[in-house]
Order: structure tokens, then sequence, then C-alpha cells
């Protein structure tokens, strides 16, 4: 079935480019928080997350606009080198030391082999206008789910540092970070292997959310 816009046939299966405005106004919410992150690093004096979050904030932008060139979706890797990475990955990350050089490499590797699969598959969608209107459904459902989750984790950390400034230390430990919930229980191997495996398939999902052969 076609549609007429703007006088022109277009067929359902193309996805119609808009203006930059409106390409760019569903996406200031999320460049908005990462932007606050990445201010509130900067003032806490954690320079290097601030940058990490800034970086993420300028991608969000220059996707918003369309500065870059749009990929077609890449082929799903085949599942047997899929979980034999993951494996690899879980044990890497679960069986070396916590906040070393091991754990730098990998994660860094790690973005760098999924980014672009997470970047083409959401840019580039085809198939039946109905299908991209369910898929378009499900991803609005999940951006509220993962915007409701990082504004109240962002709210968490800012406020445990705020409190642990104004605080004298004693009272300041009854209001603590996330890390510092989590850090005694990372220690022990078993909790560190559920909590990166459980991270792994995490990943996994949102990398293939929404997409099919």
């Amino acid at each position: 079935m076609a549609h007429e816009v703007a006088g022109n046939p277009i067929d359902a299966g193309t996805v119609v480019d808009h203006p930059p405005r409106r390409r760019l106004l569903p996406a200031l919410p999320w460049i908005a928080i990462v932007a606050i992150t990445s201010a509130v690093q900067f003032v806490r004096e954690a320079l290097f997350d601030g940058v990490v979050f800034g970086v993420v904030g300028l991608a969000l932008l220059i996707d918003a606009l369309r500065l870059v060139p749009q990929v077609g979706r890449l082929s799903r890797p085949a599942l047997v080198p899929t979980l034999v990475g993951a494996v690899a990955v879980g044990a890497l990350l679960a069986f070396t030391p916590r906040h070393g050089i091991v754990d730098g490499i990998v994660l860094a590797g790690l973005g760098a082999v999924v980014l672009p699969f997470a970047w083409s598959g959401v840019r580039s969608r085809t198939g039946a206008r109905e299908q991209r209107a369910a898929d378009s459904l499900a991803i609005r459902r999940t951006a509220v789910a993962w915007a409701v989750t990082g504004v109240a984790t962002c709210a968490w950390e800012l406020t445990s540092w705020i409190l642990g400034r104004m605080l004298p230390p004693e009272a300041a430990l009854q209001h603590p970070a996330i890390s510092d919930i989590l850090d005694p229980a990372l220690d022990q191997l078993w909790f560190r292997t559920l909590f990166v495996a459980a991270w792994i398939a995490l990943g996994l999902a949102l990398v293939t959310r929404g997409r099919r052969d």
C-alpha cells in the first residue's frame, strides 16, 4: 500500500526522514539527562566519568541530527559465536580483579563491538507498517521504563553525594550510594558471577530488541 506525502507516493516499507527539528525533539529528554549527569560528575570531581557521559550525550545529539551517514541493518551474529563470546567476556569480568586493566580493556572492546549493531538496528528498521508500529510502541514502553530507572538512580546517587557533603560522617553513612551497597556483595565471587551473567543477558536483550530476520 502506498501513501501520499507532499504529493509523492511512498511505499509502506519506506522510512520517511523528518526535518532536523522533528528528529531532535524526541531525543532532547535523553540528551538532557545525560548532559546533567555529566555536569554532576564534573562537580563531584569525577573527571573521567564526566567525560564518558559527555561523549555519550554528544553521540546522542549527533545521531538525533543525522550528522553521520545512515547505515543498513547489520546481520544478526550467529548464535554459537555470540554465546562463546558472552561466556568469555563473563569469565574475564567475573574472575579478574575488579576495576583492573583487564576489566577496562574488556569493557572498552565490548562497547566497540556492540555499538554498531545497536546503532544500526535502531536507525534502519524495515518491514510492514503494522510491524514498525508495534516495534515503535515496544521501544516507547522500554524508553519509559529506562527513563524512570535512570532518573531514580541518578536522584539516589545525587542525594547521597549531597548528604555526604552536608552531614557528619556518621550520619552520611545512613545514606549510602548504590556502589557502597553493592561493593561488599560484588567482592564475593558467586555474587559477582551472577551479576555479570545478568548484565550480559540484559545487554544481549537490548542489542537484539525488536529485530527480526
